[in-house]
């Protein structure tokens, strides 16, 4: 199976209220569906990342699992303890809070993962490795102009770079958005850059749960279809 490490952002936007329900629960009920739907050919895993007040530096709260898709049971629990739109509790492993911090955190936890215990996943394993990173952050350090990536993307683009070069490690970007981004937009460039430099193409931004999902199906059949060419 493909392996797909789900780095999740967790900070304290995510309990903004999304639809009906919170984008916290939202990105949890389009993660079973997901996990549900693709599980039977990938293995997943999840990495909880902000900027730094929840530490999954020294693995996922779920990690991929070796020789089996255990994982995914795993995972589809973890989601489950959402059992209303409106949990939002501190027990709770997704419970969001901090702020956020994509180079560090989201892509370095990421780095560090792989380039560690999840080593076993990429090194003498023809099997592919996809991380789908998720945020509705406006990731900090800006440039001016507006136009070029933001000191923040620019490091999570170089460490996207590096796992894709080092390992065949494809990186692609989700965003979780209120209303649509123009190309133009600093916050879709920002994600550009560093799916880009990640091997993930172009990222997709969903404005409701339905969307969300959507867009991260959309991205897993492309890669899953690639990742079986490959193999074979």
């Amino acid at each position: 199976p493909a392996n797909i490490l789900i780095a999740l952002d967790i900070s304290g936007s995510m309990t903004t209220t999304w639809g009906t329900s919170h984008r916290m629960y939202a990105a949890a009920q389009t993660i079973k569906n997901i996990v549900n739907r693709f599980g039977n050919i990938a293995r997943f895993g999840l990495l909880r990342w902000n900027n730094g007040m929840t530490d999954d530096s020294a693995g996922p709260i779920v990690p991929l699992s070796a020789g089996s898709m255990s994982s995914n049971t795993t995972l589809l629990n973890l989601v489950n303890t959402y059992n209303s739109n409106v949990t939002l509790d501190t027990k709770h492993a997704l419970y969001p809070h901090g702020g956020t911090r994509v180079d560090t955190r989201g892509m370095g936890y990421s780095s560090t993962y792989f380039n560690g215990s999840g080593n076993s996943f990429v090194l003498g394993n023809c099997s592919k490795t996809l991380i789908l990173l998720i945020s509705d952050g406006e990731w900090s350090g800006n440039l001016s102009p507006i136009t070029v990536p933001s000191k923040e993307a620019q490091a999570a683009a170089t460490t996207a770079a590096s796992l894709k070069q080092k390992y065949g490690i494809v990186t692609t970007t989700i965003g979780i958005r209120d209303t649509a981004l123009p190309a133009t937009d600093p916050i879709y460039i920002d994600y550009q850059t560093v799916a880009t430099a990640g091997g993930g193409g172009t990222p997709l931004f969903a404005t409701d749960q339905a969307a969300l999902e959507s867009a991260i199906a959309q991205k897993l059949t492309s890669f899953l279809a690639d990742a079986f060419s490959t193999t074979a």
